[in-house]
């Protein structure tokens, strides 16, 4: 996965712990123990960029279950994304990455009809 971003300031930096101000855009929950490391808030989008330990496979299988089980319909699109929606909250898209053993993976929310 690429992503490139323009920053009108410097990013904010990650605390002790590793994570990065900001919030799990959308009400999408955070799998696989992961840390938020990118937070960005647009005009029509919000993204988070998280980083886990758990394989990518795994990381979409709990992705799956934990949405569903919480009343958000998903489509799986293929192995490395799948989009969520649920009444009243806007649209998500999760796309995932391999790095190393774990994942890095994106949540992408945009305002409806944008």
């Amino acid at each position: 996965m690429v992503v490139q971003a323009l920053f009108e300031e410097l990013p904010a930096r990650p605390d002790e712990r590793g994570e990065v101000p900001g919030r799990d855009p959308g009400g999408v929950p955070r799998f696989g123990g992961s840390r938020r490391i990118l937070h960005v808030v647009g005009e029509k989008y919000e993204v988070a960029v998280y980083r886990s330990a758990v394989c990518p496979e795994s990381l979409l299988a709990e992705s799956i279950g934990r949405l569903e089980s919480q009343g958000w319909k998903v489509k799986k699109g293929g192995k490395v994304m799948l989009s969520a929606s649920r009444y009243n909250r806007p649209d998500a898209t999760v796309l995932l990455n391999p790095e190393g053993n774990g994942t890095v993976y994106m949540v992408l929310v945009m305002e409806e009809g944008k």
